[in-house]
């Protein structure tokens, strides 16, 4: 079983969902043999949250791990801890930041390995992370047990970092230095002619360069008799905006369709392609995964099983989906920090159908038909239909989030989440 979580990519970015997008020879043959989610979505627009409810199952305010002091909370289950359980031999590499195992990530994990940004770089590149799969597979690789594997990158988050590589590829173009890219995302500072053009082909050369890594793996993972029958799911935590004009940049702070409708495929071992159009959320799976394990999840998880969907025994019924920010807001175009814990989300979104409604703490709601501008351009709250049944799945599920412990201090840590563009924004 194989999980891999492409930090920061956009649904668009694949030809799988937008026919613009850059050719990727490799994940677009994944793709091609995958079933594709096509309403699928996170329940954060960062890191930390949204894999929060991927390992647990759990919407943020049930994890808690809403904020970068805070922990995933120690009485949810991972789904390592679940798999673990089952007899799966668990391994997981990861970016670090947000994924490290201070957060409480690596619960579960008989080998859990985070990118060490201080030794390497600012980032780790996919060809380094592939290095990283084969040295275990060749070394710490248990045959005689399942194998869960679970592979995260920042690769693509980190498009701003300009590795020389990647700038050799623009001869003759003059990249910013990456202070000045992410001081214009969030708002810290003035966005200098082109930048924008400039992070939209970075992004995209660093989503070429992890494609010629996906198939690299690939190719490790066929060798050792583990690919052709593994459950393969290839996803993302959230997006990325590229819409400076309307106020859509960056991550963390909004709860937008660029933001939180995500890709999700899953390449099933003797089973052909498909499309589903079934609304699912990221807790979704971790029940999912655990039904192709063998057994069934804790019944009070806010995730459910959508294994039927993929073939599996059992019913699948639509439902809403939520989504939340405790942490990040954004502010005359600027994101800013809270100077405590938020215990209750600063902004939620429910996607009920075609419905998307948003609530902030602060500013007007906004609701869009996404059947009808799933671009989201179009405010309709004063239109829609149904609107005081939104507000009421909204406020049924405002509720202090779990108490989780405070993270310990670690200075590498922090420099870490600071090479990553999450510290250094001001205080309330």
């Amino acid at each position: 079983m194989i999980l891999i979580s492409l930090d920061t990519l956009n649904r668009s970015a694949l030809r799988a969902y937008d026919e613009r997008a850059v050719r990727l020879p490799a994940i677009d043959a994944f793709c091609d043999e995958s079933v594709r989610f096509e309403r699928a979505y996170s329940s954060a627009s960062w890191t930390l949250p949204a894999h929060g409810s991927l390992f647990t199952g759990l919407y943020p305010d049930r994890h808690g791990a809403t904020d970068r002091r805070v922990t995933l909370s120690a009485g949810a289950e991972t789904l390592a801890e679940g798999l673990a359980r089952r007899g799966y031999q668990t391994a997981g590499f990861t970016g670090g930041g947000y994924l490290d195992a201070e957060y409480g990530m690596a619960r579960g994990f008989e080998y859990y390995e985070s990118f060490e940004r201080d030794k390497s770089g600012p980032s780790e590149t996919g060809a380094q992370l592939v290095q990283r799969v084969r040295s275990f597979l060749k070394e710490g690789r248990n045959s005689s047990r399942p194998l869960f594997l679970f592979l995260h990158s920042y690769a693509v988050h980190n498009y701003y970092d300009v590795r020389p590589e990647i700038a050799d590829s623009f001869p003759g173009v003059d990249f910013l230095p990456r202070k000045n890219y992410i001081d214009c995302a969030i708002g810290r500072g003035p966005c200098p002619p082109g930048a924008w053009r400039q992070m939209r082909r970075l992004y995209h050369a660093e989503l070429r360069d992890f494609d010629r890594a996906f198939a690299d793996l690939q190719s490790e993972l066929i060798a050792a008799g583990i690919w052709d029958e593994a459950v393969v799911v290839f996803m993302t935590d959230h997006g990325e905006g590229f819409e400076p004009e309307r106020g859509r940049k960056h991550h963390g702070g909004r709860l937008h369709g660029d933001q939180l409708h995500i890709p999700l495929l899953v390449r099933l071992p003797h089973s052909g392609p498909g499309v589903i159009e079934a609304p699912v959320s990221i807790v979704d799976v971790l029940p999912t995964l655990l039904d192709f394990a063998g057994g069934g999840s804790d019944a009070g998880i806010d995730g459910r099983s959508f294994a039927p969907l993929l073939g599996r025994a059992g019913n699948y019924e639509s439902r809403p989906v939520f989504a939340m920010e405790h942490y990040f807001e954004w502010r005359e175009g600027r994101r800013f920090l809270p100077g405590r814990i938020s215990e209750l989300p600063v902004a939620s979104a429910v996607i009920d159908e075609d419905d998307w409604y948003i609530r902030k703490r602060s500013g007007p709601e906004e609701l869009y038909d996404t059947e009808s501008d799933p671009g989201q351009h179009r405010d309709v709250l004063g239109q829609g239909t149904g609107l005081e049944a939104l507000r009421a799945l909204v406020s049924e599920r405002r509720r202090p989030r779990t108490q989780t412990p405070l993270r310990g201090e670690s200075p590498a840590l922090e420099k870490n989440l600071e090479d990553l563009g999450y510290v250094g924004e001001e205080d309330e």
